[in-house]
């Protein structure tokens, strides 16, 4: 209880020998292994414990070292400006062990002294509405404790031990790729099209592609429909379009958008779907490592190739994708 034995300890199995990975009183969290069990992650506040707002660090050991080394805080190389590491964010390896996910966040602004603050009998709790806010304010309120521990993904590379930020406020959702380890990743932003969703459905993303090596990111689709996915040799994106009743794909390269179920004799959406909206797919299972898309119908599954096309080109009718 006094946090003498606060720490990160590894136990090897087979003789029970303990190694001190890390010790000293403040919190462990996130506690990461990779898939050959030769590194181990985690965060921790030790070093800033006696802090009013202790800021957290996340600590990086290989198996044989001494002891955990810090990776990443406030004002590491790669951290933006006034923003930490977040507690909240979990710690993903890659399959490889050569790239490390985590989250980070700006930083609050710390809670006033609970003996500044008048009599919570005599507290007021006031919520400001406003046409242009991009959620409505019961929205909002349901989703407050969600916004307040939102992180945005970074990278260590383990090799380096290099960080670099992916995600951003204006670019806030970035999706790891722990299977393999692909130089650029897809980051989405609903923010222009939030308050859409009062009235519309889909709900509208931007789809960016973002360089893991520089945190570099470019916009190649407006408004998307839906969740979008990266072939393996990242020459191709593919989503699902409701209005169009169709997968669609898009060849990176030249932002040429073409039907990817033009040819598949069945629907691929739900037909049975009564809501008042576009109707949903019945879904996809993915990519293959040939390269190739399989998608759902009512009963079987289709293998589709992104790389052959009809000769009609649907980016004109349907989309203006960003260049």
């Amino acid at each position: 209880k006094d946090g003498s034995a606060d720490g990160v300890y590894a136990v090897a199995l087979s003789k029970g020998d303990v190694v001190a990975v890390m010790t000293g009183e403040g919190e462990y969290k996130q506690l990461a292994v990779d898939a050959k069990g030769g590194q181990v992650a985690f965060l921790s506040n030790r070093d800033d414990f006696a802090a009013e707002q202790a800021a957290f660090t996340l600590y990086h050991w290989r198996s044989g070292e001494r002891s955990a080394r810090a990776a990443a805080r406030e004002g590491t190389a790669g951290i933006p400006a006034g923003w930490w590491v977040s507690e909240h964010g979990a710690l993903t390896f890659s399959e490889s062990g050569r790239r490390l996910y985590f989250g980070t966040a700006p930083r609050p602004e710390p809670e006033p002294d609970e003996d500044e603050l008048p009599p919570a009998n005599e507290r007021v709790v006031l919520d400001v509405w406003n046409w242009r806010d991009p959620y409505l304010q019961p929205m909002q309120l349901v989703q407050v404790e969600r916004e307040r521990k939102r992180t945005y993904t970074a990278v260590l590379h383990t090799g380096n031990r290099k960080v670099v930020q992916l995600a951003t406020a204006e670019v806030p959702e970035v999706e790891p790729v722990t299977k393999r380890d692909p130089k650029v990743l897809v980051g989405t932003s609903n923010l222009p099209y939030r308050q859409l969703i009062s009235w519309e459905m889909p709900r509208y993303s931007d789809v960016y592609l973002v360089d893991v090596e520089k945190g570099e990111r470019v916009l190649v689709l407006e408004k998307s429909p839906g969740p979008v996915s990266l072939s393996p040799d990242e020459r191709h994106l593919v989503w699902y379009d409701g209005g169009e009743r169709a997968y669609l794909a898009m060849d990176v390269r030249n932002r040429r958008v073409r039907n990817l179920t033009e040819q598949v004799p069945y629907p691929v959406h739900d037909e049975l779907n009564d809501q008042p909206m576009p109707p949903p797919p019945y879904g996809a299972a993915g990519w293959t490592d040939a390269g190739t898309f399989l998608v759902y119908d009512r009963y079987d599954i289709w293998e589709l190739d992104p790389t052959v096309f009809e000769d009609q080109d649907i980016a004109q009718r349907f989309y203006h994708p960003a260049h």
